[in-house]
């Protein structure tokens, strides 16, 4: 079972927000954390009408998530209501079981509190313990100044660019930024 011990981490509003490992019950309260994002225009691809998960196929994710050996769920919470999440889910085959996809997401008005940071940095501290990740990637949206700064804050380096593949709520397109990192090779300053 894949799991973290719970971290404190102090926010820049003077609160604290506590990382752990997600449970079901933080299904419904992510799935609004979904909604809210896709409301905006950070570029995920998505609009609210879109998103076809629901309450039990999330739960299904995150009980799936916490019991495989090369992934792991994290809730962000403030004041006992999940805020954000993190996942990183490892290949499923001998070649790619080393490789870990990264997935974050923090509600629309929790961002830049550094939850995005505790999140992240959690996983990548469980990803350098673990015995098979080797290497962490994600993709991001262009339009997304925020999150490629965080990415580019922890090590991240970007690995290619695919120009124009999304189309923003305003028509606008953006690229999707692919970015790596190794876990055990951070920075000493993103640990």
């Amino acid at each position: 079972m894949s799991t973290i011990n719970e971290r404190l981490v102090p926010l820049r509003d003077g609160r604290q927000s506590r990382i752990r490992t997600s449970i079901p019950a933080d299904a419904r309260p992510l799935l609004d954390v979904r909604m809210a994002i896709a409301r905006g225009d950070a570029g995920l691809g998505e609009e609210p009408d879109e998103i076809v998960s629901t309450v039990a196929s999330l739960q299904g994710r995150i009980r799936r998530l916490t019991e495989l050996p090369g992934c792991l769920h994290l809730t962000a919470e403030v004041d006992g209501v999940p805020r954000g999440c993190a996942a990183l889910e490892n290949g499923r085959t001998r070649g790619t079981a080393h490789t870990g996809e990264l997935f974050v997401m923090v509600a629309p008005l929790w961002q830049r509190q550094r939850i995005g940071t505790a999140l992240l940095s959690a996983l990548l501290d469980w990803a350098e313990a673990s015995p098979l990740i080797r290497v962490a990637v994600l993709s991001v949206s262009s339009a997304n100044d925020g999150a490629l700064a965080l990415y580019e804050r922890l090590g991240f380096g970007v690995a290619g660019r695919v120009t124009g593949a999304l189309k923003l709520p305003s028509g606008e397109l953006a690229d999707t930024i692919f970015m790596t990192l190794q876990p055990d090779a951070r920075p000493s300053h993103a640990r």
